[in-house]
């Protein structure tokens, strides 16, 4: 397990996506499976953008800094451990 995109989830996702990514609701959908798989070029710009796989709004975007692609990378690959 990627242990840098562990503490990126745990800092920034999880109070909106829960702990193992199973989603919270009103809060934050379901990360893990679909989302995991995405193409790295669809995961991006759904966390840079806010649009999602479908091409709409609403995918959550956080105000502060942007991630490197880095910690993108390490992000999803941390969402693909889980099961």
């Amino acid at each position: 397990m990627p242990i840098s995109g562990a503490k990126l989830y745990t800092a920034n996702r999880q109070s909106c996506h829960g702990v193992k990514a199973v989603g919270m609701p009103k809060l934050g959908p379901v990360l893990k499976g679909e989302v995991a798989g995405w193409s790295f070029n669809l995961f991006e710009r759904a966390v840079l953008t806010g649009v999602d796989d479908m091409g709409k709004t609403g995918f959550a975007r956080d105000n502060g800094k942007a991630p490197t692609d880095t910690q993108l990378r390490d992000l999803q690959a941390y969402l693909k451990t889980l099961k």
